[in-house]
């Protein structure tokens, strides 16, 4: 029995490096052709003189439609990375996280008027590099999915739960999520109000990061539309 796990084991592990070989040279093909479309119909809308307003706009569409496929293209070859390695786990402090996270986001947070709230976290075994796509994805959800003329507020606590997990919550006062699609935001190209631009790949690749530390991420709605709740499960540490 142990020898069977193992061959399966064995087999999982090349499964997934050839679906990151496979994304990545993918990637890398699509990018190419994707680019040059973004840069031609550019140059052409830099020289628009003798274009009328309805090529203008068209090229404008070419052009934001390009950046959109390159985003999604970066989306999943992200995905596909945390399928295929085996990460080493360290002593990361998620305070340091969170300040990286706060300047890689500080434009965003200003052009939304946003206000994003966390107090003191602990230091736990993971890999930052994952921790810090869990959190820019949280909370850059956050930002996208505000209400209407109100700034978003976000804010994040933690405490620790027993046999050596720790409970983080990002709580936001957002459009929020019905509880009954609370699994399915989740899933891969998922995208619940397509009138908000996004790759759908955002939540997925939060839980990817999640289960890969064997933790567990859920959502919940506020009530009285008061917003959303993730909730993320770590453990403090791993065995060697």
């Amino acid at each position: 029995m142990h020898a069977y796990l193992n061959v399966k084991l064995a087999e999982l592990r090349q499964s997934n490096q050839d679906l990151e070989s496979f994304a990545t040279i993918a990637s890398h093909d699509l990018m190419a052709p994707v680019r040059k479309i973004i840069n031609f119909a550019g140059a052409l809308l830099e020289n628009s003189v003798r274009f009328s307003e309805n090529d203008k706009f068209l090229l404008d569409k070419i052009i934001n439609s390009g950046k959109r496929m390159r985003l999604l293209m970066d989306d999943i070859l992200a995905y596909s990375r945390l399928a295929g390695h085996s990460f080493t786990f360290e002593r990361v402090n998620l305070n340091d996280v969170l300040d990286e996270v706060m300047a890689n986001l500080s434009f965003e947070v200003m052009e939304t008027k946003g206000k994003i709230q966390f107090e003191p976290f602990p230091i736990i075994e993971a890999n930052k590099i994952q921790m810090v796509q869990l959190f820019q994805n949280l909370i850059s959800n956050s930002l996208k999915y505000r209400k209407e003329n109100v700034p978003p507020v976000v804010k994040i606590s933690s405490t620790r739960e027993e046999e050596g997990f720790i409970k983080i919550s990002v709580e936001d006062n957002g459009i929020g999520i019905k509880n009954e699609y609370a699994d399915l935001v989740f899933q891969a190209f998922e995208r619940l109000n397509p009138q908000i631009e996004g790759t759908g790949m955002g939540l997925a690749i939060c839980k990817k990061v999640v289960v890969s530390h064997g933790g567990k991420i859920t959502v919940k709605s506020l009530p009285d539309g008061g917003g959303s709740v993730f909730y993320i499960k770590l453990p403090e540490r791993h065995g060697k």
